[in-house]
């Protein structure tokens, strides 16, 4: 106990040590931003695990009865002891399905629309089944890290209650230390958290136009090798010249997909009734698009963590099954023959299952892999 305690102590200094808000001149120079300590942060704080709820009031998940994700989704859950809710979903009619496409020049599929209800299903639940101030609202297929509850969480939420708390006006009190109700900041300064995505695909130009109280890097010893990232990802990494082992906190600039976000109450009652209530006139081609429209409401605040903490296994896809496009997997050529989810590194789905193996002794043998090793610690 006392050991672990020790390494605690040792993360929160490191922590301290190298987190910095990234100045909007230093973008391009971010190797040598990253080691430097600004003056007004006091010693932070990332406190011991997180709860099992991640911080958050609750995580809900978004499945329907019979989808083949679901098992291994409440496996996961069980190794990294978290606690997922998944609602019942009704049989959605032709009649649901219509009230969802617009009026004119409909885009969305069946398939997508099916996804789409099955979303506005689970903020229902939120809503109207619970009085919790904040959710995490994930997909069922998503994929997670061993040490996303003891490690990657109380890092992502310290990074949140820093800028959060440059948010308030005036400024709050800077103690980093997690409260209840606030492990991620004050709700009232953020709608919408980024956590799990595809990606938000940004220029140095957009980056740097953002104030430079609201980017933040910060180190995460868990995180794989920029090389054993997405292609994608580590070029953009790269040309950020961010260091090895590091995450950014910044607000969402062209964020896609909804594999895994939270939301507060307020933010998650706008969702269901003004922005995803139904398809743009236009056409909306899915639910992670209006989404994204959200976010480009200057009233709707969206904060993203990259690299992502989430991001989905490599499956068939439920959406194109309904809309007859047969199998089909990942479409990202660098997915092929892939065993883990992209980004997560020690993935808890990408351990094989062992006929009568306890929970207990299969986190076991997923923390004595290689892939799952913290480096440095």
């Amino acid at each position: 106990m006392e050991r672990r305690t020790n390494r605690w102590l040792l993360l929160a200094l490191a922590l301290l040590l190298s987190i910095t808000i990234v100045r909007q001149t230093d973008i391009g120079r971010i190797r040598h931003v990253a080691h430097s300590i600004t003056n007004s942060l006091r010693p932070l704080d990332t406190g011991a695990h997180a709860n099992k709820t991640l911080g958050f009031g609750a995580i809900i998940a978004v499945s329907r009865p019979s989808s083949p994700r679901r098992e291994g989704l409440i496996r996961a859950a069980n190794i990294t002891d978290i606690d997922i809710t998944i609602p019942d979903q009704p049989q959605w009619s032709e009649e649901d399905i219509a009230k969802l496409r617009a009026a004119e020049n409909s885009t969305i599929t069946r398939g997508s629309a099916l996804a789409w209800l099955g979303h506005l299903n689970a903020l229902h639940y939120f809503l109207y089944n619970t009085t919790l101030s904040t959710v995490l609202i994930l997909e069922d297929d998503v994929d997670f890290s061993l040490h996303l509850r003891t490690h990657q969480i109380p890092l992502a939420g310290t990074a949140m209650r820093i800028v959060a708390s440059n948010l308030t006006v005036p400024p709050s009190p800077r103690s980093h230390r997690p409260r209840l109700g606030n492990y991620w900041g004050i709700p009232n300064t953020w709608d919408l958290l980024y956590v799990g995505h595809c990606g938000d695909f940004y220029t140095l130009e957009s980056l740097a136009s953002l104030p430079q109280s609201q980017v933040i890097i910060y180190p995460d010893a868990t995180l794989p090798p920029q090389s054993a990232l997405h292609g994608k990802t580590s070029s953009q990494l790269s040309d950020l010249h961010v260091p090895e082992g590091q995450r950014l906190l910044h607000p969402s600039i062209f964020p896609l997909c909804t594999f895994a976000f939270a939301l507060t109450r307020h933010s998650a009652h706008r969702i269901y009734t003004q922005y995803a209530v139904r398809e743009a006139d236009g056409g909306t081609e899915a639910y992670d698009v209006r989404i994204l429209e959200a976010c480009r409401d200057p009233t709707f605040r969206c904060w993203t963590v990259t690299p992502e903490l989430f991001h989905h296994v490599e499956a068939e896809s439920e959406i194109a099954a309904v809309n007859g496009a047969g199998q089909w997997r990942v479409t990202d050529a660098e997915g092929a023959g892939r065993e883990e989810a992209f980004n997560i590194g020690c993935g808890v789905r990408g351990l094989a299952v062992r006929e009568g193996e306890s929970v207990a002794d299969a986190r076991e043998r997923l923390r004595g892999e290689e892939r799952c090793r913290i480096w440095g610690v």
